[in-house]
């Protein structure tokens, strides 16, 4: 039982003591704070109201110890951790009690967070010895420039005193996820637990204290977070702070001053379901990482992003799963426990009333009993609702059904939290390209998001307006592994060869559609554009844009992707040539590509050529830019020919004024390059609703999301597609064919289109 026998000496009468100096002691402030059951809504136990002299005297006992610690041998730091360890995990009954009774956490479970936590202080000691025990050597003359004169040899040195600050919902295991690295690494500890779960810190910290660690080293204080909350994150004692946690940590950040912070402030973790998945593989995972200790987890499934095809399907296993649900006391291992406090359970009840009146589907009865909320799943949620952003942190699960693998993405990024998140499908391929292009620290496939194991990094996405850095774990469970091994489902991809497939010389180049994008989506395309541009040693880049050299995305690309640094050509150069003598032909370049063979590469700025067809015939000095695009084409012999302009030349809409202009002007340029063996066209994006058969393939590059569908038009066939929204293309030139490859915003190729040299296209 809590606070007995081992424990005992850590209860004075009802009040739990702070730990400061190798021993237990109460606080001179004669003042308690009252630990409140989330079942029972009584106070279940009382811990010490520590004062500011006191955290003083903590302090500096702390910075005292830490200097010898750091001089204890690793081996012996090691030694004391694994015995920490043993003793947590023999004694991990009473502080499972505690668990149960301050956070609510379910018997079953409360003993398991104990349990992992004494393993991961094991794993810790380990992995520090092997770690800490290697230096690095450095000799001069590795830097040009340098003799070899100098010898530096370096080692990792202790921080000194750490500030530890778990949460809530697991106070244990998030403790000595804290405690264990920086004493293993030679720093000393001061522990500030939460009001709701701080007896069970005190009666681990207690295991530590067993286990002999010197005095001073460890110390746990407990108090009112508006008494010594400041004070402890503001002391100039600290070296470092390791806080986990919610919007506290952004005002400790700005207080802390210029020491190190290791910070995790919570997730709206999403869940991207494809057509392909495993509907009752995602339905199982929805209900253990959403629902699971009452969905009170910075890791839990926050929102579903289910494609619209199988929503319907998704949420009745998901709806027959959740009637299967438990719910009651902790102390029953009941799967839905109450949230841990009154006003956490306000919050939740404050988005599920919005989702209500803007709309939602209800897919049970919302029903609360205190602090005990019913699981609930709503459906047909829109972004305008709270939930769609905001963590519930209880039993309430949004489904939002998205029309595309973009729409998902664009949700997932745009929310404000970076945690983890999930995508299930059974193509590999996809599965990695959209795990890439989401903005969070940790992608789970086919798997619901968890911390863990443990030993795997845990890391989150900061984001700010304008700037944001990340680094992107993958975690392919195992059973994912399965479906690899059984080639279920082989998604078409892009693959270099030679011998057997492509000629070792063929030309590689990109084009795309330039111009103005919100940063999110101009961000992913050049992400996916240099991965493939470096893949696949893309010579240069094609642009259609009416910018020219001021266009944003060029810019963007020269100056901050690597791969992209590579000539642009745009089909409208600068502001100046705006003026009347302004050339039509924008550039023109010839290649030399396998077999001895040329490509001739030549944009033209449309609106120019297009205003001059409409002023009549050729015989007047008007159309001299027609001509000089003709004596271009009648210099120029090569075997493939490509014509980049902005605008489009196919017409869409009905057959008013306005588009018989343009179908005169496209039967005048079909023709000229029928004449002149031109074998593609690229330009801007446009509907396709008209075309001449032929040997000429009239290709757009995908536009922004909110334009009409992704279309091309290919010798009197159209052919249409919405998942190609923003992306781009890359071309593969050889001596017998062009291969265009259609790349959306994921990096995905939805299909492509290859044109023989003789003109024959096959899609």
């Amino acid at each position: 039982m809590a606070g007995t026998g081992l424990f005992a000496e850590i209860l004075d009468g009802e009040v739990y003591k702070y730990y400061s100096c190798g021993e237990w002691t109460k606080s001179s402030s004669g003042k308690s704070v009252s630990i409140i059951n989330p079942t029972t809504r009584k106070t279940q136990y009382k811990v010490q109201a520590c004062s500011q002299e006191e955290v003083n005297k903590v302090m500096d006992s702390a910075k005292s110890a830490q200097k010898s610690w750091a001089k204890t041998p690793l081996w012996k730091r090691a030694e004391l951790l694994h015995k920490a360890a043993a003793i947590l995990i023999e004694h991990r009954d009473p502080i499972a009690e505690c668990l149960v009774k301050e956070i609510a956490k379910p018997a079953k479970d409360a003993v398991t967070e104990v349990v992992r936590s004494g393993d991961l202080v094991s794993y810790c000691a380990e992995e520090g010895v092997r770690i800490l025990g290697e230096g690095k050597f450095l000799v001069s003359d590795s830097f040009p420039g340098n003799e070899r004169t100098k010898y530096c040899l370096t080692s990792k040195v202790p921080l000194g005193v750490i500030l530890a600050i778990p949460p809530f919902n697991y106070p244990v295991n998030l403790a000595v996820s804290k405690i264990a690295p920086a004493l293993i690494a030679g720093n000393s500890i001061v522990l500030k637990p939460p009001t709701q779960g701080a007896v069970s810190a005190l009666h681990m910290v207690h295991c530590f204290h067993l286990a002999g660690f010197p005095k001073g080293l460890i110390s746990c204080v407990t108090g009112k977070g508006s008494e010594i909350g400041d004070f402890l994150t503001m002391h100039p004692g600290v070296n470092c702070i390791s806080f986990t946690g919610g919007d506290t940590g952004i005002a400790i950040s700005k207080k802390a001053g210029m020491i190190p912070l290791q910070m995790e402030l919570g997730g709206k973790d999403a869940c991207i379901v494809l057509e392909d998945a495993d509907l009752d593989l995602v339905a199982s995972n929805i209900i253990k990482g959403g629902f699971s200790y009452s969905g009170q987890r910075c890791t839990a499934v926050k929102v579903v992003l289910v494609m619209e095809t199988v929503a319907d399907k998704l949420v009745e296993k998901v709806k027959a799963r959740v009637a299967k649900l438990s719910v009651g006391a902790p102390e029953d291992n009941s799967d839905i426990t109450p949230v841990v406090s009154e006003s956490s359970a306000n919050f939740i009840e404050g988005l599920v009333l919005d989702a209500k009146k803007k709309g939602a589907t209800f897919c049970q009865v919302y029903r609360r009993e205190g602090n005990l909320i019913w699981p609930l799943l709503l459906d047909n949620v829109r972004p305008d609702m709270r939930i769609a952003w905001e963590e519930p942190f209880g039993p309430v699960l949004p489904v939002i059904r998205i029309n595309s693998i973009e729409e998902g993405i664009h949700h997932c990024n745009s929310s404000n939290f970076g945690l983890q998140g999930c995508v299930f499908t059974k193509d590999v391929n996809k599965a990695i390209l959209i795990s890439d292009a989401m903005e969070t620290g940790t992608v789970q496939i086919n798997s619901a998001p968890a911390r863990g194991p443990d030993h795997f990094p845990f890391q989150v996405i900061q984001m700010e307006k304008t700037s944001w850095a990340c680094t992107v774990i993958i975690q392919v469970c195992l059973c994912f592994a399965f479906y690899i091994a059984l080639n279920l489902g082989q998604p078409q991809k892009l693959v270099k060869t030679n011998a057997s497939g492509h000629e070792p010389f063929d030309l590689y180049f990109i084009s795309v559609r330039g111009g103005f994008r919100p940063h999110f989506q101009q961000f992913h395309l050049l992400k996916q554009m240099e991965k493939v541009a470096r893949i696949y040693k893309a010579s240069f880049v094609v642009s259609s844009s009416e910018l020219g050299e001021d266009d944003p995305l060029m810019q963007n690309a020269t100056q901050h992707f690597p791969s992209l640094r590579i000539p642009w050509y745009n089909t409208y150069t600068t502001a100046a040539s705006k003026s009347e003598g302004q050339e039509a032909v924008c550039f023109e370049k010839k290649i030399k590509i396998s077999n001895g063979k040329t490509l001739d590469v030549i944009g033209v700025d449309t609106q120019l050529l297009q205003d001059s067809v409409l002023r009549g015939s050729l015989s007047g000095n008007r159309n001299n830019k027609l001509h000089l695009l003709i004596r271009t084409l009648e210099a120029n012999s090569s075997n493939w020919r490509i014509v980049v302009g902005y605008q489009p030349l196919i017409i869409c809409g009905e057959n008013n004024k306005e588009q018989m202009k343009k179908k005169q002007v496209f039967e005048y340029f079909h023709r000229m390059f029928l004449k002149f063996a031109v074998n593609v066209y690229l330009s801007g994006q446009d509907c396709t609703n008209h075309g001449n058969d032929g040997s000429v393939a009239y290709i757009g590059n995908p536009g922004l999301v909110e334009k009409e569908p992704y279309s091309i038009f290919l010798n009197g066939n159209s052919h249409y597609s919405r998942e190609l929204a923003n992306g781009f293309l890359l071309h593969r030139v050889s001596s017998m064919q062009i291969v265009t490859y259609y790349i959306n915003l994921v990096g995905e190729v939805a299909f492509k289109n290859v044109l023989q040299q003789k003109g024959t296209d096959v899609m």
